[in-house]
């Protein structure tokens, strides 16, 4: 009985440590206010993730404002992007705000959110790269 909890307990061990060492998340410094679905977040190092695994949602966080956004579409990564090799966001801003439409994290294919039709979709695009960081820096 020992011997069996002993390796359940080493084997629990092997796979926390595994997972942390693994576990990587993306942010991103994002250096102007902008809107995430209705939501306006300020300007600031965000943490970008998936909640759920396996859906297209989206939570960008930091230690003040967060929102969680369902990705409209998937789509192949952007040439440059995916040439470049870091992951990267993508808004288009108008003159009062900048709205964010595409997230490609690296690995998985592109993904566009919806924009409220309330909102100034101006012609400037600004692109924000995401780095990759262990858990807890």
């Amino acid at each position: 009985m020992t011997n069996s909890k002993n390796f359940l307990v080493a084997a629990a061990a092997l796979v926390i440590s595994a997972g942390a060492a693994m576990a990587q998340e993306l942010k991103a410094d994002i250096p102007f206010a902008f809107q995430v679905g209705h939501k306006t977040l300020a300007a600031g190092t965000y943490k970008v993730d998936r909640p759920i695994a396996g859906a297209d949602v989206y939570r960008l966080s930091n230690h003040d404002d967060g929102a969680i956004v369902l990705a409209q579409s998937t789509h192949d990564a952007n040439k440059e992007w995916k040439e470049a090799g870091t992951p990267k966001m993508a808004f288009r801003c108008g003159e009062a705000k900048c709205v964010l439409v595409e997230l490609w994290d690296g690995e998985r294919p592109q993904v566009s959110f919806a924009v409220p039709k309330s909102v100034d979709m101006g012609t400037r695009i600004a692109v924000v790269t995401l780095r990759h960081e262990a858990k807890g820096d």
